[in-house]
């Protein structure tokens, strides 16, 4: 049995302790245990379900992580030995699918998929991107494809920093190649992630990435000059969203290197 989420896990715990298990259980952690103590807010419901996502996590034949600094989370914070944990990356397309970025004729944007919520963080996004319009950059514009509870909060945000009209809220989009091929570059300002497709997705078509260098995987994907940028500081990101616009000679090295340090000859 392989356990995909947490809910599915403790499901099939509370059953073996009613039951004998007859089977292996595998389960695949999609959040670093660091990541779901921030996600529930802090507080006696956070470290209850942190303490019984741990019992049933002990129980577990074998834990798959997502990215390497996960496994390391997983393994300290559960207690789980070496024998019985792995990593495996996330795939994306073959190679053979992937097309590089072409010229296009429209403006320039920054773009960020995602669900639309507070650990995503997509408002310190907007808030550096307003600051990049009041330096004159008026071509400039920044796409937000996805949806979720902070989408009206987000909204206004726009509003009140004067950039409602250089922010386009797509909402969901199921085929989201097009929006990279014609990006600037790619935004992540999440507080934690499990293993994010988008950077991976974006490193394919060529376009250059700016993340924050949080717990988890992006430093595994992203070497910082090359193929991006990690910002370490959550308050200097409007610093580094001067970086791509002003074509540095990191993002000039990014745009020629990228398919070659990445995708297979």
């Amino acid at each position: 049995v392989v356990a995909f989420n947490n809910e599915v896990l403790i499901a099939e715990w509370l059953c073996s302790c009613l039951w004998a298990r007859n089977y292996q259980l595998i389960y695949r952690s999609v959040t670093a245990p660091s990541g779901i103590v921030f996600h529930s807010g802090g507080g006696f419901i956070s470290s209850s379900r942190f303490r019984i996502i741990s019992m049933a996590v002990s129980k577990a034949n074998l834990v798959i992580s997502q990215c390497e600094m996960m496994e390391q989370d997983v393994r300290k914070s559960f207690g789980i030995p070496a024998e019985k944990s792995q990593y495996i990356y996330n795939p994306i397309d073959a190679a053979e699918n992937i097309v590089l970025p072409i010229e296009t004729a429209g403006s320039p944007y920054f773009l960020i998929i995602g669900r639309l919520d507070f650990n995503k963080d997509q408002a310190t996004a907007i808030q550096a991107f307003s600051v990049l319009k009041k330096r004159g950059y008026e071509d400039i514009r920044l796409v937000i494809a996805g949806d979720g509870p902070t989408r009206d909060e987000l909204e206004r945000l726009t509003q009140n920093l004067g950039v409602s009209d250089y922010v386009d809220f797509l909402g969901y989009v199921s085929d989201v190649d097009s929006l990279y091929l014609s990006a600037h570059a790619v935004l992540l300002t999440s507080h934690y992630e499990g293993f994010p497709n988008v950077l991976v997705e974006a490193i394919g078509f060529g376009v250059p990435i700016l993340s924050f260098d949080i717990l988890s995987v992006p430093s595994e994907i992203i070497i910082d000059g090359v193929n991006g940028l990690l910002v370490k500081n959550r308050n200097s990101i409007f610093i580094y969203l001067f970086t791509p616009m002003n074509q540095s000679k990191q993002l000039k090295k990014s745009f020629r290197s990228i398919e070659r340090c990445y995708l297979p000859l």
